[in-house]
């Protein structure tokens, strides 16, 4: 099965903000929250602007020092991570790749000496998970609260 190009954040499954070039993930369906910083925060915001897998390469190889075999691969492996934690979902674009306006890829600016790539990191945290399942949050249906579940209704 060939790997998606393309991936949208699993909402509303899952919530997220950005603080400083970090980005905190909530999964409400499992309760574990995540952090990303440096290589992994720049490849999460990529991916939210809709970005595919290739174009990420892309720019972070012009961006760092690296091979490409090993940044691509880095990359890969990372959103195999983030789509296993239910994190991101593959997606089909909003738009042709060939009609978005290249303004949007990274800006890569003139530096004399780019930085050395660094293996994106999915930190994960399972802390909370109990507090976090308890949260009537979940017990509402896909039009948000105050909405029960469909099951719900039937049992009130």
């Amino acid at each position: 099965m060939p790997k998606p190009d393309y991936y949208k954040i699993n909402a509303p499954k899952v919530v997220f903000e950005v603080y400083d070039g970090e980005i905190i993930f909530m999964n409400l369906e499992n309760g574990n929250y995540y952090n990303v910083i440096n290589s992994a925060a720049e490849i999460c915001n990529l991916i939210i602007k809709g970005h595919s897998c290739a174009e990420i390469i892309r720019d972070l190889q012009l961006k760092y020092v690296g091979s490409g075999e090993h940044i691509g691969s880095a990359v890969r492996h990372f959103l195999a991570n983030l789509e296993k934690e239910g994190i991101f979902i593959p997606a089909v674009p909003e738009i042709n790749s060939n009609t978005r306006d290249q303004t949007e890829t990274a800006h890569v600016p003139d530096v004399p000496e780019k930085p050395l790539f660094e293996i994106p990191v999915l930190n994960c945290y399972s802390d909370m998970q109990q507090l976090i399942l308890l949260d009537p949050v979940h017990e509402v249906g896909d039009e948000g609260w105050p909405n029960p579940k469909p099951d719900q209704k039937q049992q009130d």
